[in-house]
């Protein structure tokens, strides 16, 4: 069994078609697919708006009831904003989502993903931007929107890290998490980041597993050669790590050990 969740199209910030992608995964013989493309509201050049979401649906929806090659989700990754949720809810709300994911890209207002000398960095301090990334990441989880919250530690991706110990933070997170019963993306693309580490760091995936949170996968496709992007080199280090199965959004998890062929 192979699944990928984490799928982005023209619609947002990928290149490839729906169809293109359903034909590359085909080819790597994937059995299930999720698009989820960025909806958000700051002004960025990676997000669909809600103008063009429900074409972006519509066609989806086609691709899910036209073919039986490949089983295909209706997924959408979010970013999150304490100042919209009503306003996301609503949205969300008119769309047959098998699953929405919450992102974290913005820190009041500023953008940290998208550029690594972005004055985020020196206005707060890499602690205190920890800090507040997490604030904002346990709010996302608490708000309800989300049945799965993506690449959990993505305020890493420029190679930042924090010279304190933040394990006690990780596990009140992954309390949370458990609590409201919101799952966590072991995202593969951050071990082609600056980082070079999968999202999670194996630290706080073991947190993580040691709190019974439970486990999606995806590549954060942008292309069609990203689809199952260090697919091999995530199940060995998952396993190593202690994790016994990945979740599926509509059937039963699967065995780490039986995932992939």
């Amino acid at each position: 069994m192979i699944f990928d969740y984490h799928i982005h199209t023209r619609y947002s910030d990928g290149t490839a078609t729906h169809q293109e992608i359903i034909d590359r995964a085909i080819e790597l013989g994937v059995e299930e697919i999720g698009f989820s493309d960025h909806y958000g509201y700051y002004p960025n050049n990676w997000t669909t708006t809600e103008e063009v979401l429900s074409k972006m649906v519509e066609e989806v929806l086609y691709y899910k009831k036209s073919q039986d090659r490949i089983n295909v989700l209706l997924g959408l990754e979010v970013d999150f904003y304490p100042d919209r949720i009503e306003e996301t809810k609503a949205v969300l709300s008119k769309y047959p989502f098998d699953y929405v994911m919450g992102s974290i890209h913005f820190i009041n207002g500023d953008n940290f993903d998208s550029d690594p000398k972005h004055p985020i960095y020196s206005k707060y301090g890499i602690n205190r931007l920890y800090e507040l990334y997490y604030e904002n990441f346990v709010a996302g989880v608490e708000s309800g929107m989300f049945n799965t919250m993506s690449h959990p530690d993505l305020i890493k991706k420029y190679n930042y890290y924090p010279t304190k110990d933040f394990k006690s933070l990780y596990r009140q997170v992954a309390k949370v998490l458990v609590e409201k019963s919101v799952m966590v993306e072991y995202n593969t693309s951050g071990y082609s980041r600056p980082c070079k580490d999968f999202f999670p760091s194996d630290e706080m995936t073991t947190i993580f597993i040691e709190e019974g949170v439970q486990f999606t996968i995806g590549s954060d496709t942008h292309k069609r050669e990203h689809l199952l992007r260090n697919y091999r080199l995530a199940k060995d280090r998952l396993i190593s790590l202690g994790l016994k199965e990945l979740q599926r959004y509509q059937s039963s998890p699967t065995p780490l050990i039986d995932f992939m062929i």
